[in-house]
């Protein structure tokens, strides 16, 4: 989860639970995700409140939280599990927080792949120096 004192410089995806998915199955697939007890879980969905807020493009999420997460809302919304996803920007302005799809967040989880190994990312440093 996001850190409360500090202000994120990246995007945040929110992951929030439809009032009617409290089964067990789901609240458990829920905490593997964010760590926050069942119950606290439960309130969440309950409330409409999102069970997830997590920093975009820092090194836990390109260290497989992106793959972890995609993983699991496409686990759900094959099975029926009703949620919604959003994006907040930068900064502190729930604002400005808009819906998006799972496919909008495979395309960013996918631009963010590209992206890293474009000459910026971990394959640039492997790149054999010229000795000319």
């Amino acid at each position: 989860m996001v850190s409360e004192s500090r202000v994120p410089e990246s995007p945040r995806l929110r992951v929030t639970l439809h009032t009617t998915e409290t089964s067990a199955a789901v609240l458990s697939a829920a905490r593997s995700l964010g760590g926050a007890g069942l119950m606290t879980l439960r309130q969440r969905v309950i409330s409409s409140a999102p069970i997830l807020e997590e920093e975009m493009f820092t090194n836990a999420w390109y260290d497989g939280l992106a793959d972890q997460l995609l993983q699991q809302l496409t686990a759900w919304h094959d099975q029926g599990v009703r949620f919604e996803l959003s994006e907040m920007p930068p900064g502190d302005h729930p604002e400005a927080t808009v819906k998006i799809s799972l496919k909008h967040l495979q395309n960013i989880i996918e631009a963010g792949r590209v992206e890293s190994h474009c000459g910026t990312g971990a394959d640039a440093r492997r790149l054999p120096l010229s000795r000319g």
